[in-house]
């Protein structure tokens, strides 16, 4: 007999969470403001391949009779947070956009994304599919983009703000002739200045 193989699963994120994945153009430059820091996935999105264990061949003995194969096992799959297995079973994907991260064994997709420092050469640019907290300031140069409402507790010098929905930033903004803020709703600020 020939015993079947064992289903497998191929992650296509790293376990992980935040670490800087530089990438070059075709021209072989790097944008150090591209530091792709914040994983984002699209509902829908394959996060893990799995890859279906296959059935067993029975073989005979000199007598005749059938000699019963083992069947190769589904593999363990650990659904986390916002996570499923497809119909087909032969993928894990995202039930929600957002930031996909690995928890307790488990990858899982949160909606909300909280950045607890400044937006900085230590995390670069952001283009996140929900809402966006940023507990620091927005350093000058930088982007921020927002499918949802963008919230900032600190200030922003010369930089890029996108939203669809409102953005709130709860000291000022200092623009330096450079700066933009775009939000499919309203602005609200302390202070707009250049």
């Amino acid at each position: 007999p020939q015993n079947g193989t064992n289903g497998t699963v191929t992650e296509l994120f790293s376990r992980e969470n935040r670490t800087i994945d530089l990438k070059e153009d075709k021209n072989g430059q790097v944008d150090y403001k591209e530091l792709n820091v914040i994983k984002s996935v699209r509902k829908g999105e394959t996060i893990a391949e799995i890859t279906l264990p296959t059935a067993a061949t029975d073989g005979i003995q000199v007598t005749g009779e059938t000699v019963k194969g083992t069947d190769g096992q589904y593999p363990k799959i650990h659904c986390g947070k916002n996570t499923s297995v497809s119909a087909d079973r032969t993928k894990i994907i995202a039930d929600i956009d957002g930031e996909i991260f690995f928890e307790d064994g488990k990858f899982c997709v949160k909606k909300q994304l909280v950045i607890e420092q400044d937006i900085d050469s230590s995390i670069g640019n952001i283009d996140f599919p929900g809402d966006l907290i940023i507990r620091g300031n927005v350093k000058e140069g930088f982007t921020v983009k927002a499918e949802g409402d963008l919230e900032i507790k600190g200030y922003v010098e010369a930089a890029t703000l996108k939203a669809n929905g409102n953005i709130t930033i709860e000291q000022g903004v200092n623009g330096g002739q450079s700066g933009l803020i775009d939000a499919g709703g309203s602005v609200k600020c302390q202070y707009l200045q250049y």
